[in-house]
């Protein structure tokens, strides 16, 4: 079995190094140990929903003293976002997939200033707080220019809407705790005894 990293960090240099690789002869299918001097490792990735950069790469491993080495000396143009990728042997032109995953391509934070790790309704939950925070300091509820008028949000239709947006949150927040194996913030649990 193939080690792959589960995430890469685009601008990083990427090295993986494979030994005692097994798998099945493309030609005979019968089950061998790949010999780099004989077959050749390659990798195909791409991106489904790659934001700004390339949505594929594709890598030959070399032979490094009779271990498959594979390098990416540098993943500058990906685009953050989920790359699937297949592993694959070859030997005389026949190919053979012997692995296939998905790796997170994440963004490199000394290369992005701006960079904002909160999700859209984060934000828009912050946007919702600073409304309420106008509204609340007085601002300007409603104006007329040239007979067209517009109307913001009523102080209570702000509140309701930010109460929406913190529930919509906090399952978000719940879901991706269960993910991580953390116990469920929204499940209680009681003990009943004698």
């Amino acid at each position: 079995m193939l080690i792959v990293p589960k995430s890469i960090t685009i601008g990083d240099r990427l090295i993986w190094r494979h030994r005692d690789l097994r798998g099945l002869d493309p030609e005979t299918g019968n089950p061998v140990t790949f010999d780099p001097a004989i077959y050749q490792l390659s990798w195909s990735f791409r991106a489904v929903g790659s934001i700004n950069g390339d949505s594929s790469l594709d890598v030959i491993a070399v032979n490094d003293n009779g271990e498959f080495l594979t390098i990416v000396d540098s993943t500058n143009l990906l685009g953050a976002g989920t790359y699937f990728y297949q592993a694959y042997i070859t030997k005389n032109l026949l190919r053979r997939t012997i692995q296939s995953g998905a790796v997170e391509a994440v963004i490199n934070y000394a290369a992005s200033p701006d960079f904002d790790g909160r999700n859209q309704l984060e934000k828009d939950l912050e946007i919702i707080n600073q409304a309420i925070r106008a509204v609340v300091s007085g601002g300007v509820q409603s104006y007329s220019i040239q007979g067209r008028s517009l109307s913001k949000l009523s102080l209570s239709e702000l509140m309701s809407l930010r109460d929406s947006y913190r529930a919509e949150l906090q399952r978000e927040q719940s879901a991706k705790a269960v993910l991580r194996g953390e116990a469920n913030p929204r499940r209680a649990f009681v003990r009943f005894g004698r």
